[in-house]
C-alpha cells in the first residue's frame, strides 16, 4: 500500500510539473569599478561639498540593482514579451492595465521584485543579477537592462559629483589666484623699496618669508588648477563605471518547475501520507482494545463535532 501510494504521488506531481508554466532564470554578472584614490585634496574637497568621490562598492551596487527606484524605471522599459517582436512595457506584462495607475505600478513592482534577485560576492566583488520569467529572452533582457541602469545611474552620479566639484574648485582657483597675486605684489613692493636688502639680516629674513608665502600660494594655485581641469574632464566623461563579467543570455533550460524534485516530493508525500494513515489506524485499534470506554467517548465526541460542523454549513 505504501509503495502504491508513493508511485501514485510521484506520478501526480510529475503530471502537475508538466502542466505548470515553465520559468527561465537568466543571470548577468558585473564588477563595480573600484576607482582610484583621488588624493588628499580631492578627498577634503569631497567632504566639504558633502559628496563621496571614492568608489562604488559591490554592496552598494547590489542595493541599487534591487532597489525600488531602479526597478520602477525598468517597469516602464519596453521589451519583447512573447519572442515574436511584439514590444510592450514590462509593467503591462506583469499587471493587466485598466486599474488605477499608482496601484498598478505598486502591484507590478511587487511582482518584479519577486522575479528579480541579486547576489553579492563580498570576497570577489562580483554582483550577480537574476531575472526569472516565463520567456527566456525576456529574462535575459531584463537582467541586462538592470545592469545597464546601474551603470547609467552611477555615470550620472559621477558626472553630478564632478559638476559640484568643478564649481567648488572654480571658486577656490579664483581665490587662490587673487591670494597669489597679492603675495607677488607684496614681494615686488619689497624688492622696489629695498634694493640692497642683502646688507640687512632683518630684510633678508623678511624677503625669505615673503618668498615662502609666494611659493606656497603658487603650489596651491597649481594644484587647484590641475584638480579643476580633471573635474571638467570628469563632468563630460561618459565612461562605464562597472565591468561586465558575463551578459545574460536566454537560458536553454527552465529553472522551474524541476521535475526531478517534484518526482521525489510526490514519492515522499504519497508514502508519508499512507504511513501516517496506517499508524493512525493502528493506534486507534490499539486504543480501542486497551480502553473501550475511552475510545467510545472519543468516537462519540468526534461524531458530535462533525455533526455540528455540518449544521453550521447548512445554516450559512
Amino acid at each position: 500500500l505504501i509503495f502504491i501510494a508513493a508511485v501514485f504521488g510521484a506520478v501526480l506531481f510529475l503530471v502537475l510539473g508538466l502542466l505548470l508554466p515553465k520559468k527561465y532564470t537568466a543571470k548577468a554578472s558585473f564588477i563595480p569599478d573600484a576607482g582610484q584614490s583621488a588624493g588628499l585634496l580631492n578627498g577634503l574637497v569631497g567632504q566639504f561639498v558633502g559628496l563621496q568621490t571614492d568608489r562604488l562598492i559591490p554592496r552598494l551596487a547590489g542595493d541599487l540593482a534591487a532597489g525600488d527606484p531602479l526597478l520602477t524605471q525598468v517597469l516602464y522599459e519596453r521589451f519583447d514579451v512573447n519572442g515574436r517582436g511584439d514590444s510592450a512595457r514590462l509593467r503591462d506584462y506583469l499587471v493587466k492595465a485598466g486599474e488605477d495607475s499608482a496601484r498598478t505600478e505598486l502591484r507590478a513592482l511587487r511582482r518584479l521584485k519577486k522575479n528579480v534577485a541579486v547576489d553579492v560576492n563580498e570576497r570577489t566583488g562580483v554582483v550577480d543579477v537574476y531575472a526569472t520569467f516565463h520567456d527566456p529572452v525576456l529574462s535575459a533582457n531584463v537582467a541586462n537592462r538592470i545592469v545597464e541602469f546601474v551603470d547609467r545611474f552611477n555615470t550620472r552620479t559621477r558626472q553630478s559629483r564632478a559638476s559640484a566639484l568643478r564649481r567648488f574648485l572654480e571658486d577656490r582657483v579664483d581665490t587662490a589666484r587673487t591670494e597669489l597675486s597679492t603675495s607677488e605684489g607684496s614681494l615686488q613692493h619689497f624688492y622696489t623699496v629695498n634694493r640692497r636688502f642683502q646688507e640687512s639680516p632683518r630684510l633678508v629674513l623678511d624677503e625669505a618669508r615673503l618668498r615662502r608665502v609666494v611659493d606656497f600660494r603658487q603650489q596651491v594655485y597649481v594644484s587647484l588648477s590641475q584638480q579643476l581641469e580633471q573635474a571638467r574632464v570628469d563632468e563630460v566623461k561618459d565612461t562605464p563605471v562597472l565591468t561586465w563579467v558575463g551578459a545574460a543570455t536566454p537560458p536553454p533550460r527552465k529553472s522551474s518547475p524541476r521535475l526531478s524534485i517534484m518526482l521525489v516530493a510526490g514519492f515522499l508525500l504519497g508514502s508519508g501520507t499512507v504511513v501516517l494513515w496506517v499508524m493512525t489506524l493502528a493506534y486507534m485499534s490499539w486504543y480501542r482494545q486497551i480502553d473501550p470506554d475511552g475510545y467510545g467517548e472519543l468516537h462519540a465526541a468526534t461524531r458530535t463535532a462533525l455533526g455540528s460542523a455540518k449544521r453550521a454549513d447548512v445554516v450559512r
